[in-house]
């Protein structure tokens, strides 16, 4: 499954806490059906994750604000802390990632959702967008349709094949609107030598001596 790390707010605002951190009637039902303080700490802070990233939080990563921890532990009926209770073993964690998943009915992202969202930017056909507004509008997708969020690296080749593409058709199309002799003047343009050292500055020729007259 899916962890990543995530970029926490430092100093997450009163809107922020309300926004991404409350739990519902049903989300403290589940959490409570955890073992011990750990567990519930651990299930309430992955599950808000999930549910607001699209992907779980690395087990490496350890540092969550107070504000976020005291925010989930008061919710629960938990005294203020000064630290988060210390992540689970591995076999724990697998088991509650199992059963946040099931609980927002999420899906892996698999063959399926990949050819989806490679249909859905396709179908972006907007000149005006950065490739990291891109991303985002692609991760924005997939948590609409409460998919798991691949891994950065997965997300950026996607995106970039996707835009890639676009690009090559764009230059296709302006291509075609240019008359055969403009375009032989441009391709001797961009008729680059790439063996010229480009990188070196060129360098003054000396000035000539009285020797040399």
């Amino acid at each position: 499954m899916s962890a990543q790390e995530i970029k926490f707010p430092a100093d997450p605002t009163d809107e922020e806490l309300l926004r991404y951190w409350t739990l519902s009637k049903s989300d403290k039902t589940q959490i409570r059906s955890c073992r011990g303080t750990a567990q519930r700490y651990s299930f309430a802070l992955q599950l808000c994750i999930l549910r607001q990233h699209g992907h779980f939080m690395s087990p490496q990563q350890t540092k969550v604000p107070l504000r976020i921890v005291n925010h989930l532990g008061e919710q629960l009926g938990f005294q203020p802390t000064l630290f988060l209770p210390p992540m689970e073993r591995p076999a724990t964690l697998k088991d509650q990632r199992y059963r946040i998943r099931a609980y927002l009915d999420s899906r892996q992202f698999s063959s399926s959702e990949r050819e989806l969202l490679v249909t859905w930017l396709k179908q972006q056909d907007r000149y005006d967008l950065r490739r990291s507004q891109l991303k985002n509008l692609a991760r924005d997708f997939l948590i609409q349709r409460r998919t798991v969020v691949p891994a950065e690296s997965t997300l950026d080749r996607l995106v970039n094949t996707e835009v890639a593409r676009q690009e090559s058709i764009s230059f296709g199309r302006l291509a075609g609107k240019l008359n055969c002799e403009l375009r032989q003047n441009l391709e001797k343009v961009l008729d680059v030598d790439l063996s010229y050292p480009f990188s070196e500055p060129r360098r003054p020729k000396p000035a000539l001596s009285r020797r040399d007259h």
